[in-house]
């Protein structure tokens, strides 16, 4: 029955755009991302849902950002396209407030580093989970794990907020993993770095921060127990998508099944998403243009129609109130180009 599901989303998206262009992800980071191949799982969760991705890394093993900054590797992978998406791996200095300031100059430059490469680049600042029997701090003391985290997360969310950056809140998950389901173990051995489970959430909560929706009935398990699996996608789905706003989701993580680099759509943007009936639709037109507007259930029936004539820029506000729960598409026709995006109703 899964399998069929997949397979009838996938008929609907071939229906709803003419081809899905490519949604190249780059990872920057260290081993903390590269156990288990994070990276890879993140790809194979969004394969398994038909997804047209290209999932690339680049880790520098011990190394925190801001020892890597002016690498020339790194900078070179970063001019090597226009990413659509780069992740950038945080470590433990997001628990210390004196050192807040080096972590904002590092992301300033990385910042600048990938808009000079691609001005559309999104962004995704990741929170990391830790230390799984808490940490010793000279000067300070002991602080559990619970005491660590919750400093990790208040760093993470100055630092993000400061550079108006998206959180990746894997940390946040972990946490929640830890307290719901104490006998999955995220660490390994070394109480620092994932165990396989832990990276298969980590990859959850990039799914749903990049698409923008829940992981539902993907049975990419990895090595992983179904009932383990699903668990940790259901984590990810609610951590995620239940506070978008929390992890600065309305700067700019947006998935369009279309080519950004190449388009007449500037800046599109739909809030909330989920939504529980009210979303809006924002965006601008390199020219004066025509725009149809279509919202289409899953079933493929059209359920809103509206034409725009002569316009550079919109805000059209979309009511689903009357609506069943579940997923619904935006297939936007702008000339002969056709823009296609995901939207999840959900009371």
């Amino acid at each position: 029955m899964k399998n069929y599901l997949i397979i009838f989303i996938i008929f609907i998206y071939s229906q709803l755009c003419f081809s899905q262009n490519q949604i190249d992800v780059l990872f920057i980071g260290n081993s903390l991302t590269g156990y288990n191949n994070m990276p890879g799982l993140f790809k194979s969760l969004s394969i398994e849902t038909g997804k047209n991705v290209s999932v690339e890394t680049c880790l520098k093993y011990g190394l925190a950002l801001r020892h890597i900054i002016d690498n020339s590797s790194v900078i070179d992978k970063i001019n090597e396209k226009n990413w659509d998406y780069i992740i950038l791996q945080s470590d433990d200095i997001t628990a210390f407030d004196d050192m807040y300031h080096i972590e904002i100059n590092t992301l300033t430059k990385f910042k600048e580093y990938i808009h000079e490469n691609c001005a559309t680049t999104k962004i995704i600042y990741e929170m990391i989970w830790g230390l799984r029997d808490g940490v010793n701090i000279q000067g300070e003391g002991y602080y559990s794990y619970e005491q660590y985290i919750n400093k990790i997360y208040d760093g993470t969310l100055y630092i993000a907020n400061e550079l108006d950056l998206i959180i990746g809140p894997v940390g946040w998950a972990w946490r929640k993993c830890r307290q719901d389901r104490p006998d999955i173990e995220l660490f390994s051995s070394d109480k620092a770095h994932p165990a396989y489970p832990g990276s298969y959430l980590g990859a959850c909560v990039f799914f749903n921060i990049i698409f923008g929706e829940r992981i539902e009935n993907n049975s990419f398990y990895g090595t992983l127990p179904e009932s383990d699996a699903v668990f940790l996608q259901s984590i990810a789905n609610d951590i995620v998508l239940n506070d978008l706003e929390l992890w600065n989701y309305s700067q700019g993580t947006f998935t369009d099944i279309y080519d950004t680099k190449k388009s007449s759509i500037i800046g599109i943007r739909t809030y909330p998403n989920p939504t529980n009936g009210i979303t809006n639709i924002s965006f601008e037109l390199v020219n004066n243009s025509e725009v149809q507007i279509e919202i289409i259930n899953i079933t493929g029936v059209i359920v809103i129609k509206k034409i725009f004539r002569n316009i550079e820029e919109l805000e059209y506000q979309i009511d689903l109130s009357n609506q069943s729960n579940g997923l619904y598409f935006i297939r936007l026709t702008i000339n002969n180009q056709i823009v296609v995006k995901n939207l999840i109703k959900n009371n």
